[in-house]
């Protein structure tokens, strides 16, 4: 199967050169799923979850991000596409961090969320994942609002940049105000002492100018 997936791997890297995506050399995101789609096909679902591994230890960015949106395929084990994503949460690219929680996702929705409490109690990128796969699982129903709440409690006080971008205007305001208005604003009435390094003030006012309602 090597030979024959490091073939694959170099056409990938041979695309991903000559296209251009958000302005440097890459793939978007359905030609990667094409990708993705293409490789399962020729390894079969037997061999698919060793591909996958694989390839998200491939040296090529792209080629890692296919390999995780193979791990988000049922033909794969929960527990092993979270430990092969967990690898790449601080991946040096930053599109392979945001393909990180595609498998995370994909295998919440089939059953089981698990991996998040223990990813929001961790730092860096998979801490961030938790907070980007909390904001999608709500909208779609896939967890309830006192776990999406529970995510959102771990996390917004945390004064880390790149974690701290992606609470105010994405978890909270696109994600648990639209599923969960009354609770939400029954957790900001419960949050209690404001830390004095906290970006929550950041948050709230970034919900408040998208649903002026929770400024009441």
């Amino acid at each position: 199967m090597t030979p024959a997936l490091d073939a694959l791997a170099a056409e990938i890297g041979a695309e991903a050169a000559s296209t251009r995506h958000h302005g440097r050399p890459g793939l978007p995101a359905r030609a990667k799923a094409a990708w993705a789609d293409r490789v399962a096909r020729e390894v079969g679902p037997h061999d698919l979850a060793a591909c996958a591994a694989h390839l998200v230890a491939h040296r090529h960015p792209t080629v890692r991000q296919v390999g995780l949106a193979l791990l988000a395929r049922p033909e794969v084990d929960a527990a092993q596409a979270e430990r092969l994503a967990g690898q790449l949460a601080d991946d040096p690219d930053w599109e392979v961090r945001e393909w990180v929680v595609e498998p995370l996702v994909a295998h919440t929705v089939r059953g089981g969320s698990g991996w998040l409490a223990r990813w929001v109690q961790e730092d860096g990128g998979r801490r961030r994942a938790a907070v980007v796969a909390t904001r999608q699982l709500v909208r779609r129903r896939a967890i309830d609002c006192a776990t999406a709440l529970t995510v959102a409690t771990a996390v917004v006080d945390d004064p880390t940049p790149y974690v701290a971008a992606s609470v105010g205007t994405f978890l909270l305001a696109d994600g648990i105000v639209l599923r969960c208005p009354d609770a939400f604003h029954e957790w900001v009435k419960n949050l209690g002492p404001c830390p004095a390094d906290s970006p929550r003030s950041r948050h709230l006012a970034a919900v408040a100018r998208r649903h002026p309602w929770t400024a009441t």
